[in-house]
């Protein structure tokens, strides 16, 4: 009969530990065994993660407006976005184009965005608002 292996309990370093085992927040070490991070590290980090999230949002409404600025010169202006979308002013058309540059494109941000920046660059929103719902039901067609 085989002999198993008692396991020890979950305080036993011989064990390998799980890697989804959550990290202590001390400082393990010869000087300070077991003593607990300070107060002022964890707010530090967790301002250093703030200002992170700061400058990732300035990013992003960065890129947009650079977006928007490329595709007010590309096409003239309003009077240009306006031509060039003129077949988006029916509703049913915008929606199809939403649709259809998502399923080509595999994501409906992606798409959104791309919309969000025309608008900032001229874009009518009443011609933008079908082709972001567009993009949202183009997103049923990426999953199949």
């Amino acid at each position: 009969m085989p002999k198993f292996k008692h396991l020890s309990p979950a305080g036993d370093s011989s064990l390998p530990r799980s890697p989804l085992a959550v990290p202590s927040k001390s400082r393990e070490g010869p000087d300070s065994p077991g003593v607990p991070a300070a107060a002022g590290e964890q707010r530090t980090s967790s301002v250093i993660q703030w200002a992170r999230v700061l400058l990732y949002t300035y990013l992003l409404l960065l890129a947009v407006a650079t977006i928007g600025a490329g595709f007010s010169i590309l096409t003239g202006g309003r009077e240009g976005a306006e031509k060039l979308f003129a077949f988006a002013t029916n509703p049913i058309m915008g929606l199809l184009a939403g649709m259809l540059s998502t399923a080509l494109v595999q994501s409906s941000s992606t798409v959104t965005s791309i919309i969000v920046g025309l608008c900032a660059g001229g874009l009518p929103v009443v011609s933008a608002i079908p082709m972001v719902m567009g993009a949202n039901v183009g997103t049923t067609i990426t999953n199949t």
